[in-house]
């Protein structure tokens, strides 16, 4: 998470100053995510797909799955752990 996650949103951080008025950022990444996305349970589905998803909520999602997988239980969060995307 220290790359994939956390450090795309320290480049993102560092790029957004520099960039031009009406400029983007693109961040390209694998379908990794998208299958891992189709194996949660519906409830985890609906709060990383919510029309309302900030930041904040993302980096707590984020944080609850780092601290299940530490403990093994990131099954109760809604996580497949038989997924062979679930990559930590």
């Amino acid at each position: 998470f220290s790359t994939n996650y956390y450090g795309i949103q320290r480049l993102n951080e560092c790029l957004y100053p520099l960039i031009r008025n009406h400029g983007r950022v693109i961040n390209v990444a694998s379908q990794a995510g998208a299958m891992l996305l189709s194996e949660m349970s519906k409830d985890l589905q609906e709060q990383y797909m919510a029309s309302d998803l900030t930041k904040a909520k993302l980096d707590q999602l984020v944080e609850a799955f780092i601290a299940h997988v530490e403990n093994g239980r990131f099954e109760s969060l809604g996580y497949n752990p038989k997924s062979p995307y679930l990559l930590y």
